[in-house]
């Protein structure tokens, strides 16, 4: 039931709409656990901010878990190894 508002503004491209969903007390909370889950200072939180597709699509590969990261990151996202 929380998320039908949101649907809602998303399948008429309502930016208003997700907007004002963006600052209720759920989306909040979603963020919260996010950052607990991840812990990690290099995700940004903030929806709006830009992206750099080039960035991006530039990835090394960890040496101790083999999960791709953005190649300007100096630390695995995952298990925060440095980058070799």
């Amino acid at each position: 039931d929380q998320l039908n508002p949101l649907l809602d503004s998303l399948r008429t491209k309502d930016l208003n709409g997700v907007e004002k969903w963006m600052n209720n007390d759920h989306w909040q909370t979603f963020l919260q656990l996010l950052q607990i889950e991840f812990r990690n200072p290099q995700i940004s939180m903030n929806p709006l901010s830009p992206i750099n597709i080039q960035e991006q699509l530039s990835e090394w590969s960890c040496p101790q878990c083999t999960y791709l990261n953005i190649i300007t990151h100096q630390q695995c996202d995952m298990c925060s190894s440095e980058k070799k």
